[in-house]
């Protein structure tokens, strides 16, 4: 294999940037920063209304059921998606264990 000969860095090859081409950049720059910011501000306002509106259709749900008929609700769930459900279970008594064993951890340092 040859080896061509590096030339040497010339800045002659690099485009002159102008001060125009700095404040052009600089409202780009801006620009997008502002739009970022406007996504953003849009998709958390769109977030808090489907949290808002899911904590709407819980307590309505709530309110209009009694415990039997809620036990029947979770039954029915259970029996419709067993997978999930066992799954489900099992994180929530994983998370139920590690909670009673911090308890228990910050309870006998009293």
């Amino acid at each position: 294999m040859s080896r061509e000969t590096m030339r040497a860095f010339d800045d002659r090859e690099l485009p002159r940037k102008t001060d125009q081409s700095d404040e052009t950049g600089f409202r780009d720059v801006k620009d997008r920063v502002f739009d970022m910011a406007s996504n953003a501000k849009d998709k958390a306002g769109q977030v808090a209304h489907s949290v808002a509106s899911g904590v709407q259709s819980t307590a309505s749900y709530l309110w209009k059921h009694d415990f039997k008929q809620m036990g029947k609700d979770a039954t029915n769930i259970c029996r419709r998606y067993p997978t999930q459900s066992v799954i489900a279970a099992l994180a929530v008594g994983f998370l139920l264990g590690r909670s009673a064993r911090q308890w228990k951890r910050v309870s006998t340092l009293d």
